[in-house]
């Protein structure tokens, strides 16, 4: 019984590309200049001869690769430089979707974040320079600190390399521990020049 069963199954797989079914087919050949067809009023000679001149395979993967190459071309990059980049990457958290396309407007909250920091960098650096105009009239002596030029200050709030400091983060420890050290040894000079000088 289960021979029985293997030998039908083995004929109509056998069957599958034989000439007589393939009569019934209209078939498009893409790969020859004709463009020729096979129709079902054909002869059967005419379809074994066409069969065997193409090669026709039962399952093909041509299909799938035109998918792919459809899918590639529409993940083209519409957006430009370090922006465009992280729209891009918003996109493709989507699977690049049609329907999530990703503009300018997505991006307004890291403009603003920016100009926070700006302003904020700026109103520190006058407040850092009148502090040290009142220590300078205490003192009776003009105290000059190479952080007052604005530019230096705002330079500064910009060399942190990531933006929201992650204790995880190997690099980000090794920064804040360097940042540290500077800090403590700007403020031992500064301590042991107003002791010196006092």
């Amino acid at each position: 019984m289960e021979k029985q069963r293997q030998s039908l199954i083995a004929e109509a797989l056998k069957n599958v590309d034989s000439p007589a079914s393939k009569s019934k087919k209209i078939v498009f050949n893409s790969d020859s200049e004709d463009e020729n067809q096979t129709t079902s009023r054909a002869p059967v000679e005419n379809s074994s001869s066409t069969q065997n001149n193409s090669n026709i395979r039962l399952f093909d993967n041509d299909g799938d690769e035109a998918d792919e190459d459809n899918v590639e071309l529409s993940i083209k990059n519409r957006h430009f430089g370090p922006k465009g980049a992280k729209l891009m990457a918003l996109e493709a958290k989507f699977g690049n979707d049609e329907r999530f396309r990703m503009n300018e407007k997505f991006l307004d909250e890291d403009k603003t974040n920016e100009e926070e920091v700006d302003g904020e960098a700026m109103e520190l650096a006058k407040e850092k320079k009148t502090e040290f105009e009142i220590l300078s009239k205490v003192l009776g002596r003009t105290i000059r600190s190479t952080k007052l030029n604005e530019n230096a200050v705002a330079s500064s709030q910009k060399k942190a390399p990531f933006l929201r400091f992650d204790p995880d983060n190997p690099a980000h420890v090794k920064w804040l521990n360097e940042q540290q050290q500077l800090n403590h040894a700007k403020v031992f000079i500064f301590s042991n020049w107003f002791c010196l000088k006092h």
